[in-house]
């Protein structure tokens, strides 16, 4: 390009060629466009447009054409990208020679690779089958010695995709055209690309960050995209965006830091693209199975703790006990919570047989397209079926429907018989319940295997008889309940403020005062200690406050650790279970190995 007659910047190919680095995307959103892009185009170039990003499978190829040939701009001042669509692959040198003569524009400036996969008589191929995108790019490095075709690229490839089909390159690819956006910057892939040459192009790279500059949010993240070196296609019928769109903002450092992190936030680093075949599938082929298109997951970023089997754990999760075990609709009212948490970004969820959420948890896990090794499921046995290990198993794998369970807990060390709470030295005992639990690794349907409400005195038992250490324990962990001597690595949250007739962590006046300078900070306390949490609720907005931790200062931590030092602080919160003096669930308090009086409160 000789000269550019609108102000923005050119980027340099790998071939010498240089890209105005803000054109418009002429995708309108049918297949039926060719009028309505003529009309487009029209007002783009009216506004000093002049470089122009089409497909073959848009429709909108001749209306560019017409729009540019009616304009009397030099062909040599416009660059004009388009792209081979899918069921194409097997016939490139065709359908280039069909989008040619469709634009009339005697040469095309860019050529890409739609996308790797194939399509034949309506069927995408495997990776594998041919043509492969590698045939397929082969086929593409001849259209350069015809002469019509300036530089060749790709569109949505993968680090994996590129990665594999750079031995085979005559002509390493000019460009690769991908979603690039704050909320998905893809910055290893944009790293990547930097190595090889490539220059990154962005596809629905518009967002709606706040703005300080007085200008539209759309220059705010087209300018951000430029800044990172990546050239942009924003689409836009309106001649006004269309300006405002053209015209980059200056943005400082303090600005693309913060568009930078933006992804970081729950449940914001994730795809906007919507049209896919159905979960974790886009136009035939799989996002992860084949490694071939990765999307990026919408987790939530929280640290990960390492068990003793190897096997991580997100340190925040859900946990899915709604109340009474008779709670109205348990099953339904999971399914609804745990949609709202996958939403916000949670991927850690607890939940137990005698909760009888297991099926809602399944359904909405199974719908949210999420993959499952994104996940991490944990439910556990319930007291009466400690006879029955496998079989109380496979009925809540079976109820989860997840494949395997991440985490599968004894939920109380004691068992009960025909409605009667077995003491201690019956059979089945906990040694002779976790010596079942431990046969269910051999099945590979679980990862991990553990204990719930085991005090000190319960695991020294249980430890001389183990094969497989337990990985984890639940016990109702805060401030004011830290039991001597006993580690607590898994823990529930404390008790919601609703309930006026208990003691109230989240009333508590350290914690109130610690909380006016922090977002959050129970939970933070508890991860601190390395204690992976699973506060319950069915909100969405507390469940995206509990998912956001916060870095307290040790001030901040030793007031809290000190908290259970208070006159009658040091005491359990757990009540539900308590309806016999000194008994939980049919056992003695002494049995559990619990120093605690009726009211809950630690015994010195």
């Amino acid at each position: 390009m000789p000269r550019n007659v609108v102000d923005v910047p050119l980027f340099t190919l790998n071939d010498g060629n240089k890209v105005p680095s803000i054109g418009l995307g002429c995708w309108l959103g049918s297949m039926e466009a060719s009028l309505r892009a003529e009309e487009v185009c029209k007002k783009a170039l009216a506004v000093r447009y002049r470089h122009f990003d089409t497909a073959a499978v848009y429709g909108s190829e001749r209306g560019i054409g017409a729009a540019v040939r009616g304009s009397d701009i030099l062909r040599d001042e416009l660059y004009i990208v388009t792209k081979l669509w899918n069921d194409c692959h097997h016939n490139v040198r065709e359908a280039f020679e069909k989008s040619l003569e469709a634009l009339g524009s005697g040469y095309i400036d860019l050529y890409l690779m739609h996308w790797p996969q194939a399509k034949i008589d309506g069927k995408t191929l495997h990776p594998e089958e041919h043509p492969t995108f590698i045939d397929t790019w082969k086929e593409m490095e001849k259209l350069l010695e015809t002469g019509k075709v300036k530089s060749i690229g790709v569109s949505n490839f993968s680090i994996k995709t590129l990665a594999e089909l750079f031995p085979h390159c005559q002509v390493v690819p000019a460009v690769n055209q991908v979603q690039f956006h704050p909320y998905l910057p893809q910055f290893d892939l944009q790293e990547f690309c930097k190595a090889h040459g490539i220059l990154l192009s962005a596809y629905s790279p518009l967002g709606a960050p706040p703005s300080k500059h007085g200008v539209e949010p759309a220059q705010v993240v087209l300018s951000w995209s430029v800044r990172h070196g990546v050239a942009v296609i924003p689409k836009s019928q309106s001649e006004v965006r269309m300006r405002t769109n053209l015209t980059p903002v200056d943005l400082d450092d303090a600005d693309m830091k913060a568009i930078d992190d933006l992804h970081k936030e729950p449940g914001k680093h994730r795809s906007l693209m919507i049209k896919v075949d159905g979960p974790r599938r886009l136009l035939g082929w799989e996002f992860i199975s084949k490694g071939l298109f990765k999307m990026p997951s919408s987790a939530a970023d929280v640290p990960f703790f390492t068990l003793n089997d190897g096997n991580q754990i997100p340190s925040i999760g859900l946990g899915c006990w709604l109340g009474a075990a008779e709670a109205s609709n348990p099953s339904d009212r999971a399914e609804q919570m745990a949609k709202k948490a996958l939403a916000v970004g949670y991927r850690h969820f607890d939940t137990a047989a005698k909760y009888g959420g297991e099926q809602g948890l399944g359904a909405a896990i199974r719908d949210s397209g999420v993959p499952r090794e994104e996940l991490y499921i944990v439910t556990k046995l319930w007291n009466e079926d400690h006879h029955k290990v496998h079989e109380a198993f496979e009925e809540s794998l079976a109820n989860l429907g997840c494949g395997y369970i991440d985490l599968y807990l004894m939920h109380w060390p004691q068992a009960t018989l025909d409605g009667e709470t077995l003491p201690p030295g019956e059979h089945p005992t906990f040694i002779d319940t976790w010596k079942e639990i431990e046969k269910l690794l051999e099945t590979g349907k679980v990862k991990s295997i553990g204990v719930s409400n085991f005090s000190v005195m319960t695991l020294t038992e249980l430890l001389p008889h183990c094969k497989v250490v337990p990985t984890d324990r639940v016990s109702p962990v805060s401030p004011a309940s830290r039991p001597p001597g006993v580690v607590d690595i898994y823990a529930r949250a404390p008790p919601s403020p609703d309930e006026p007739t208990r003691l109230s962590l989240l009333t508590d006046s350290t914690i109130t005062a610690i909380a006016k300078k922090h977002a959050q900070v129970l939970l933070s306390w508890s991860v601190r200690h390395g204690i992976a949490v699973i506060p319950k609720s069915e909100s969405e907005a507390r469940m995206r406050t509990n998912i956001a931790l916060i870095d307290l200062d040790e001030t901040d931590m030793k007031a809290i650790d000190n908290l259970h030092k208070e006159p009658g602080k040091h005491r359990s919160l757990l009540t539900q279970y308590m309806t016999v003096p000194l008994e939980i669930m049919g056992w003695k308090y002494e049995w559990l190995g619990w120093n605690q009086a009726a009211d809950g409160a630690i015994l010195e």
